[in-house]
């Protein structure tokens, strides 16, 4: 028993780097991946790898072939956008899960008021350090984390996830982005208010209030990303950007 926990935890490791290493543009789209290859890069065995490979199909990043195997697939600026859009959806029903709580849920409200104060100190005069800015996206990323985790709903959260593996569309893969926005403390700004006034509304239990908004939210979240993406298709060197290597186009 303790062999397999084991095996699975390495392998859940290895799925891991290697799903950071595909949204990070280490591999271009349609490479095939081999497991001899990998294995000798990661310094593990071809099992792990194997388990490894076959989760990320299952999420979507690759693609398997019969005869070819596992090759790294791409994705249309569409189906990136509209991966945002689900989310928002998603999301906009947790917080309305939240909000209708027969038990309000305080600790969840002071966890998350906790965090907005947090992502508002880093921003000093409306602007934001270089090295701030990592910080500022770590605090998003656990924001949305949590209105997932106290909707209560393990469906809900399971699907979130896995849109959240789709290049750019979670709270974290969508960062390289932001940070690369024009007027980012602008953005940040934004963010702020508007998770504030989710939370203002989970708090006075007004579900409708509140779904609309994050719902709001990560509809602007996906217009900024699509306008970047347009922005820099045509731009020079945007071939330095590895994270835009799984997109069509780039």
């Amino acid at each position: 028993m303790d062999a397999l926990s084991g095996m699975t935890t390495q392998s859940e490791q290895i799925t891991e780097q290697l799903r950071q290493m595909l949204l990070e543009g280490a591999f271009e789209p349609g490479s095939h991946l081999q497991e001899i290859a990998l294995a000798s890069r990661l310094e593990v065995s071809r099992t792990p790898v194997r388990l490894a490979l076959a989760a990320l199909a299952q999420e979507g990043l690759l693609v398997y072939k019969p005869q070819r195997g596992f090759l790294v697939r791409a994705f249309s600026l569409g189906e990136i956008i509209d991966a945002i859009r689900v989310r928002g959806e998603l999301e906009a029903m947790a917080c309305r899960l939240i909000a209708e709580r027969t038990e309000p849920p305080a600790e969840v409200h002071r966890a998350l008021s906790e965090n907005v104060a947090a992502m508002a100190g880093l921003l000093t005069g409306g602007r934001i350090p270089t090295e701030g800015r990592m910080a500022f996206l770590d605090l998003n990323t656990a924001f949305h984390e949590a209105i997932l985790e106290a909707s209560g709903n393990d469906t809900l959260v399971t699907l979130s996830r896995q849109i959240a593996n789709i290049p750019m569309a979670g709270p974290a893969g969508v960062g390289p982005v932001v940070q690369r926005l024009e007027g980012v403390e602008e953005v940040f700004e934004a963010s702020v208010r508007e998770h504030s006034a989710i939370v203002n509304a989970l708090v006075a239990r007004e579900s409708i209030r509140a779904q609309a908004q994050m719902r709001e939210h990560l509809y602007g979240l996906g217009e900024s990303v699509r306008l970047y993406l347009e922005r820099v298709r045509g731009a020079r060197g945007h071939g330095a950007r590895p994270f835009l290597r799984l997109i069509s186009g780039f």
